[in-house]
């Protein structure tokens, strides 16, 4: 009886070592590769972008792609640095807005979303280095469909 005990405690710890091992194997949780990520309908982003100021008084988020017969070019402007709610426009023309912009160029297709209503919500500027949420409706400019803008977030996207 006592070696059957042995025998069953022998195999308790070594399928546990084996259980850790498996875990050691894994692979890590699929995170964002980029600082900018977002959903377009069903389509996924995941960029890599910085901030900068435009021009006086305007601020933006963005990336640009670029490799042969490719461009892609992200922009969320705003006219604060102030973390706040910002209602998301088409075009930021006046105080306390943002938008949202994304133009894709593969070969000679050309795709353009235009944000029409929503939300940016910039949570942290710390170390010039900007944090926030978006959301909202996007316009396709070039058939007029409007998607759903979902899952934006940006995360510590410095200059």
């Amino acid at each position: 009886m006592k070696k059957l005990l042995l025998l069953v405690s022998i195999a308790a710890v070594f399928n546990a070592c084996k259980k850790e091992e498996a875990k050691k194997d894994d692979p890590a949780p699929a995170g964002p590769k980029g600082n900018i990520v977002f959903k377009i309908g069903n389509d996924s982003y995941d960029l890599l972008g910085k901030n900068r100021v435009a021009s006086p008084g305007i601020w933006e988020v963005y990336s640009d792609s670029t490799a042969q017969n490719f461009l892609m070019s992200f922009r969320l402007t705003v006219n604060s640095n102030v973390p706040k709610d910002y209602p998301l426009v088409e075009v930021v023309d006046n105080a306390n807005v943002a938008s949202f912009n994304l133009v894709i160029i593969n070969g000679s297709q050309r795709t353009e979303y235009a944000s029409v209503s929503g939300t940016f919500k910039l949570t942290d500027t710390a170390d010039d280095k900007w944090t926030g949420t978006f959301s909202g409706k996007v316009k396709n400019k070039e058939t007029n469909e409007e998607l759903d803008l979902t899952g934006g977030r940006i995360i510590a996207v410095a200059p």
